[in-house]
């Protein structure tokens, strides 16, 4: 273990035009050899501070040791994954530092709970208004199955169940002739990480004899924010096939949609609207009162065109394309969405964003009384 305290710099840069206040940030980090065992970093000999040398709430996680095959890991971490609580004007940029060593040692606290029980996981932000409550079952697995959202600072009662569970699926596969869902076998629930900044939960699934769906929840503590990350298996699950017999299928939907406890006189669905490129981007909200429109979609490259020298003034391709409907009134258009939507009533809401939204196409994000649903691949396409 190194005896002296090393330090490693680290920029947080906003580039989506929003005031970050304990915005949850992970980066991966290498360390040279020799420095630090991966025992201390486990134990606590590492820390984030911020320009003034305070301290931040902050996680560590080895991902890989030094060593030589074949005699194997020499025991000091090579990369270590750090999740911290930064804060980045709209467009700005903030300076943290990576401390770590013998001399160090993290004193982060917070109120990130994770319980877990024979038939579920708990996981809780903390307390006061804006925490949430997030309940994963063993049993029968929706993604978000039940999220309680703190509004008042009164804690959790059914008045702050924001997403409720449902018999029907919340996340099913579309291909061939055949529809895959998610809660069509009692699920693998892991909790991998427990805190004290990010909680990381585990669900895999077995959708049918085809496709296999492991998402991970990341809650983080303090933050209303939940990140979704899924990997979808397209077979041989658990199936007598080799990896030389093609199993293709002809994708048509892939969806996760969550319903969302609203008044439905009261909805209002805002989409993200403005183009990602060129840089700066330039994003906007587009808002459509639900009672109205009964339906909103924002749709990206439904239909994407190559053609030769398809190019504009700024080199970049024209290929791509996106539009916004109220119900079937089509009210705007444009080339690479932001690819966000936001459904809220006078009391709460929930706001839902896909990453490279616009580069893997084809893509559709709808809100309709009572539901947003995310559609990682659009119903009904076919490229």
């Amino acid at each position: 273990m190194a005896t002296a305290v090393t330090s490693v710099p680290l920029t947080v840069r906003e580039t989506g035009g929003v005031d970050r206040k304990g915005w949850p940030v992970t980066s991966g980090i290498p360390l040279p050899d020799g420095k630090i065992e991966a025992e201390a970093i486990r134990t606590g000999h590492f820390r984030i501070v911020d320009a003034a040398g305070k301290e931040v709430p902050s996680q560590a996680e080895v991902a890989a040791t030094w060593g030589i095959y074949p005699t194997g890991s020499n025991g000091f971490a090579k990369w270590v994954h750090v999740t911290f609580l930064a804060d980045v004007t709209a467009g700005g940029a903030s300076e943290y530092r990576l401390e770590y060593g013998a001399d160090v040692r993290n004193a982060t606290r917070t109120g990130l709970i994770v319980a877990e029980k024979d038939k579920s996981v708990t996981v809780t932000t903390g307390r006061g208004v804006g925490a949430i409550k997030v309940v994963i079952s063993k049993e029968k697995c929706n993604v978000l199955d039940e999220v309680y959202l703190d509004v008042d600072g009164d804690g959790f009662s059914e008045k702050d169940r924001i997403i409720a569970p449902r018999e029907a699926a919340n996340l099913w596969v579309g291909y061939d002739f055949n529809r895959a869902a998610i809660n069509a076998n009692r699920p693998e629930v892991v909790v991998e990480q427990a805190g004290p900044v990010m909680a990381v939960v585990r669900i895999k699934t077995k959708m049918d004899r085809r496709f296999e769906s492991v998402v991970r929840l990341f809650i983080y503590a303090g933050s209303p924010c939940v990140r979704v990350q899924e990997t979808l298996i397209h077979g041989p699950t658990g199936q007598n096939r080799s990896a030389t017999q093609p199993q293709a299928v002809v994708m048509k939907g892939h969806v996760l949609e969550l319903p969302i406890r609203t008044d439905a006189g009261g909805a209002v669905a805002t989409v993200g609207v403005g183009e990602a490129l060129p840089e700066p981007a330039r994003f906007a909200g587009e808002s459509v009162q639900l009672a109205d429109a009964k339906r909103v979609a924002l749709e990206q490259d439904l239909v994407h065109e190559c053609k030769p020298n398809n190019i504009d003034d700024n080199g970049l391709s024209k290929a791509f394309n996106y539009a916004l409907y109220a119900g079937s009134e089509k009210i705007g258009q444009g080339q690479r969405s932001p690819g966000w939507i936001d459904l809220s009533d006078n009391r709460w809401g929930v706001t839902a964003a896909v990453r490279y939204f616009w580069q893997s196409f084809p893509k559709r994000l709808v809100a309709e009384p009572g539901a947003v649903r995310l559609e990682h691949w659009a119903e009904g396409t076919q490229l």
